[in-house]
């Protein structure tokens, strides 16, 4: 079945034996950079978190310990709360960018025609009809595809529409069923992983370590009372 397929110029194999679009790779050359950012912002986060402990442990001084200790948990808490949120935040929007670039993937008309390819060469009765069932939302985005598969098979594809949103092959006995929302789902997860598998860890690391160094400054505001109760 001949066709113009774009050259994938993704250094890494096609994922699924679909081609991804240039522009939407384009788009993975943020993940870095967002990685990037939410490692400096949660650990510049830390540091304020430091700098203005230091302050509450001169105002508990001369206010009164437990008044400045309990100013000193709110705002640390505040401090760890917000950079939790920060980098849940950019983790959902690699997410987001990976959905995306995948889903133009899927959206683009050759696609059917790979998947297409890759289901007919695994069977025998290749003389057979195809029935192919599409989502009703491809109608109009895909006409040029339909007229193709229709020209190309010599009458041997007959086109369906249906209300889903998966892509349904038959061909005698055999049934087949492509999902572009699961094909997107899976594929955004193995994408993250494989690009920033230590992403999730650092996160967590980093917000260990800031609850050791708070935990830390609160033991030395507790000896440092005591020491003064005793004077």
């Amino acid at each position: 079945m001949p066709r113009d397929i774009p050259i994938n110029t993704f250094p890494r194999p096609p994922l699924g034996g679909v081609l991804i679009e240039r522009n939407a790779l384009q788009k993975t050359l943020s993940f870095r950079r967002l990685e990037q950012q939410a490692r400096q912002r949660a650990k510049q986060l830390v540091k304020d978190a430091q700098k203005d402990a230091q302050v509450l442990q001169e105002q508990a001084c001369r206010e009164g310990f437990q008044q400045g200790m309990l100013y000193a948990l709110q705002q640390v808490a505040t401090y760890l709360s917000d950079s939790n949120l920060a980098l849940s935040c950019w983790q959902r929007q690699l997410e987001q960018q990976v959905r995306e670039m995948l889903g133009a993937s899927v959206s683009h008309p050759e696609t059917l025609f790979l998947v297409l390819d890759e289901w007919l060469s695994g069977l025998s009765a290749a003389d057979m009809s195809v029935n192919i069932v599409l989502p009703e939302t491809m109608k109009g985005r895909h006409a040029d595809v339909v007229s193709r598969l229709a020209g190309e098979s010599g009458g041997m594809v007959h086109i369906g529409y249906h209300p889903g949103t998966n892509v349904i092959f038959r061909c005698g006995e055999e049934i087949a069923e492509f999902s572009p929302a699961e094909f997107t789902d899976v594929g955004s997860h193995r994408l993250l992983v494989r690009n920033h598998p230590a992403l999730n860890g650092d996160c967590c690391r980093l917000s260990r370590d800031a609850l050791a160094r708070f935990t830390e400054y609160c033991r030395t505001l507790k000896d440092e009372n005591i020491h003064n109760s005793q004077d």
